[in-house]
């Protein structure tokens, strides 16, 4: 009998691997009663194949793949970037530039040491310089409406909801127009509000269109009108991103003798227009060509300024008055008739030094 005849080449279970095993104690019983010695070894031993056993993973391990999931890691660090962005945008571009950094020095480019910190300090300063490039061309955020702004656009939007009239094309006996001289550019009232990106631009386009020289604009508000203060706030930046110079940056909470309503535009007031004239108490007031800009730029977003004087003023300053709001700031004010007189003289001059030879 050889040794190689009681090898097995079958992948046994649990059960046939105990009875070979049986068989296998009991040949050598067998063969030590005959004076035989089996010998040791692996060729006597039965060749045993077991079968690999699929062990099911741990919750455990389960969670550490999720935890090391790439995907994962990615939604999450994009929540972060979004909740981060609403305080400050500058903070999300400062982490994005450490992170960065920390793993490329981590990962040792370079192994000798000279060549690695010029690596390291390389890209970090070209880093941080297309941080700041993206940072400085990206749209800035716009100011969020106040909760008082948010109501007046849904009153203006929604009139009867608050007015209680039915609302429109329910019930409502509609009948034929009459004919009425209605302008068809007449805008609608709306509540002040903060300009938005196209507003500013219009509002903008004749400052910065202003030939000359500019006088320099002082903003007002009443002292207990805190909405009017706030709506005036936002023009101190416009009017210094058209080039006009807005004294101490501020605004000037005052309060007038006379109380006016809407946007007033006060310029210098002299005496009487006419010399000969010692008694008079009226005062005139010059319509500079500072003051017909700004009428323009306001006129630009539909509203109508009225004019004011101001005998405390230089020639050299003008200052814009943002009262309460008008009923509708679009209808017109005796400034509106003033400036399109001088619009009307200003072009038959035009024409009439075309004509001449």
């Amino acid at each position: 009998m050889t040794h190689n005849s009681l090898k097995s080449t079958k992948t046994l279970n649990r059960a046939e691997r105990r009875e070979a095993a049986r068989v296998t104690r009991l040949v050598r019983e067998t063969l030590l009663a005959m004076g035989i010695t089996p010998p040791d070894g692996p060729a006597f031993q039965p060749e045993i194949h077991e079968e690999p056993t699929a062990t099911n993973p741990t919750p455990r391990k389960k969670f550490a793949e999720l935890w090391a999931s790439t995907p994962v890691w990615g939604i999450i660090g994009v929540l972060v970037g979004a909740i981060v962005s609403q305080i400050s945008l500058n903070l999300i571009f400062a982490l994005t530039w450490a992170v960065l950094c920390f793993e490329f020095v981590r990962l040792r480019i370079f192994e000798s040491k000279l060549p690695r910190y010029a690596a390291n300090l390389a890209f970090s300063i070209m880093l941080g310089a297309a941080c700041i490039f993206v940072l400085d061309i990206l749209p800035k955020p716009k100011e969020q409406p106040s909760l008082d702004q948010q109501l007046d656009a849904f009153a203006a939007r929604f009139p009867f909801l608050l007015r209680g009239a039915t609302p429109p094309n329910e019930g409502v006996l509609h009948t034929q127009p009459t004919t009425q001289n209605i302008s068809t550019n007449q805008k609608s009232p709306s509540p002040r509000h903060t300009l938005n990106n196209k507003e500013t631009q219009d509002f903008e386009k004749p400052l910065k269109a202003h030939k000359g020289d500019k006088q320099s604009v002082r903003i007002f508000c009443p002292t207990g009108d805190e909405q009017a203060c706030i709506y005036a706030g936002q023009f101190i930046n416009i009017f210094r991103d058209a080039g006009w110079v807005v004294e101490d940056g501020v605004v000037h909470r005052v309060t007038l003798g006379i109380p006016y309503d809407g946007i007033r535009l006060f310029a210098y007031a002299g005496k009487s227009s006419n010399p000969q004239d010692k008694d008079s108490n009226y005062t005139w007031m010059a319509i500079s060509p500072s003051l017909l800009t700004v009428y323009k730029a306001f006129a630009s977003i539909g509203i109508e300024s009225d004019m004011g004087h101001d005998p405390d003023l230089s020639p050299q300053q003008m200052t814009v008055y943002f009262g309460p709001p008008r009923t509708d700031e679009h209808t017109s004010t005796p400034l509106t008739g003033t400036v399109k007189n001088i619009e009307m003289t200003q072009n038959k001059k035009s024409l009439n030094s075309k004509k001449l030879p």
